[in-house]
């Protein structure tokens, strides 16, 4: 006979501050097209978008996405240098070059924040967006996550 246990769920796939171990799925580019507000001319810019695989566990298989600049440079917030760091666990010297491909299967465990619902392109319910939120060396608990490393 089949048993189970209630659990509390939402719309959203993941449960926010909750450490999950995962790998480094994927990194693409997107562009991004607009007008320039003051002269009209058609302008555009890239954006990375970062996909995080929930490595084992009652989510195995499900993914957190994360979006950051196209570039990587000293500025504290610069997603794409703390991300790549933290995968690689070691810092990057100025000049040192990044070639996601590179990053991609690293292990690491990340936290994720629910964005607010949007409607689904095709019309048909609402997308329910778990964003990357923190991301911590492979073997970070829960305790040590409660304090980000940025």
């Amino acid at each position: 006979m089949p048993v189970t246990t209630n659990r509390e769920e939402t719309e959203y796939a993941l449960p926010e501050d909750t450490l999950f171990p995962g790998i480094l799925a994927s990194v693409s580019t997107r562009t991004i097209n607009y007008n320039d507000k003051k002269t009209g001319e058609a302008k555009s810019f890239d954006k990375w978008e970062w996909v995080f695989e929930i490595s084992e566990g009652e989510y195995s298989g499900l993914n957190g996405y994360g979006e950051t600049e196209s570039y990587m440079s000293t500025r504290d917030d610069n997603k794409v240098r703390q991300w790549a760091e933290t995968l690689r666990d070691m810092p990057f010297e100025i000049g040192d070059g990044l070639d996601t491909d590179e990053l991609v299967g690293l292990p690491c465990m990340f936290t994720v924040l629910h964005e607010e619902p949007r409607p689904k392109k095709d019309g048909s319910g609402m997308w329910y967006s778990c964003k990357v939120k923190d991301l911590f060396p492979e073997g970070t608990t829960q305790k040590q996550a409660d304090e980000p490393p940025f």
